[in-house]
Formats: structure tokens, C-alpha cells, sequence
């Protein structure tokens, strides 16, 4: 019979382990510890996923409600927009911030020329203006504006400390008869 078939009645005696000394196996301690992780940009680069790019339609799209003035769309206008030409929330509102970036940068914030509708083969937006881009004045406008604005509630404050002054019907009629009596006297 082979070794490893116990026999009837008999009891095999358990198999023993050579002991090894407690703590980790002798060939963790040979070998080199693992270099230090690299420094955080470079962990943050391989979890980052490589960015989608956009079709012909989606960028047209977007292109279309930032020409239409809407620079700062609502999440709900995100999430609809992002169902629309297939992309996800965060992928709309990345691609707006990254577009007011450039602006910015470029120097171009501020200054739209209206509202221009892009055609896009299979797609229909509804593109609409809040309210219209505000007028580029120049820093001396804008100071005597602020001049004026504060003139006019200068002078309605004066007028209504004046109103305050006026005596009522009563009193000028009191005023008067004292005036008169002083008169004749």
C-alpha cells in the first residue's frame, strides 16, 4: 500500500514542518526594499484617465451655446446638454470651464458677438439668451457713472430731509394767524 493511505487501525503520525524562526521569510530579508512611491504629481497621472476627445458634432454643439452668450450654463442645462450629444455632466461642465479659461487668458472674455446657431447633422438645441452681453465702457465711464449714481442719492436725501422740515397744514395756519397778529400790532 503507498505511504500516504492510512491502514486500518493505524494512526498516521502528523506530518512536521521544519521550524523557522518568527518574522518575515528569508528571501524578503535579501531583497531590496521597493523604492518610495514617486512624488504625488505622478501617481496623480497614472489615475488620471486620458481625456475623451469630441466629435465634429459635440464641439459644434458646445461651440453653439457658448456663442449664444450662455457661458455659465446651469446643471440642469449640463445634464441635458450632455444627453443630447452623448457626453457626461462633468464633461460639459469641464469643457465650459475650460473655455472661460482661454478666454481669460486670451484676453477675448467678455466680448461676444451675439447669438450665432450652429446646424448639426441629427441634432436639434434650443438656444436662447438669458439677457444681453453688457456694453464694454471704459473706466472713466464707469466712474462718472458711479458719480452720478451717487449725486442722485445725495439729492434724495436732501429732499428728504426737507420733507421732514415742512411743517404740517396746522402748524403754517398758526404760523400765519401769529404772523398777522404781529403785524397789526
Amino acid at each position: 500500500l503507498p505511504a500516504t493511505v492510512p491502514q486500518a487501525g493505524r494512526r498516521q503520525a502528523p506530518q512536521q514542518q521544519p521550524a523557522r524562526p518568527a518574522g518575515p521569510p528569508p528571501a524578503a530579508m535579501q531583497q531590496p526594499a521597493p523604492p518610495a512611491p514617486a512624488a504625488t504629481a505622478d501617481w496623480q497621472q497614472q489615475q488620471r484617465k486620458a481625456p475623451q476627445a469630441k466629435t465634429k458634432a459635440q464641439k459644434a454643439a458646445l461651440e453653439a451655446i457658448l456663442a449664444s452668450g450662455e457661458v455659465f450654463p446651469s446643471k440642469s442645462r449640463c445634464v441635458e446638454l450632455g444627453v443630447q450629444i452623448g457626453l457626461s455632466t462633468t464633461q460639459v461642465q469641464n469643457w465650459f470651464q475650460y473655455k472661460r479659461r482661454q478666454a481669460v487668458k486670451n484676453g477675448t472674455a467678455g466680448k461676444g458677438d451675439g447669438l450665432q446657431v450652429a446646424h448639426v447633422k441629427g441634432l436639434q438645441l434650443t438656444i436662447s439668451r438669458k439677457r444681453p452681453a453688457p456694453p464694454e465702457i471704459s473706466a472713466e465711464e464707469r466712474a462718472a457713472e458711479k458719480a452720478r449714481k451717487k449725486a442722485e442719492k445725495q439729492a434724495e436725501l436732501e429732499v428728504a430731509k426737507v420733507q421732514v422740515q415742512l411743517p404740517d397744514d396746522d402748524a403754517l395756519e398758526r404760523a400765519v394767524a401769529v404772523l398777522r397778529a404781529a403785524e397789526a400790532a
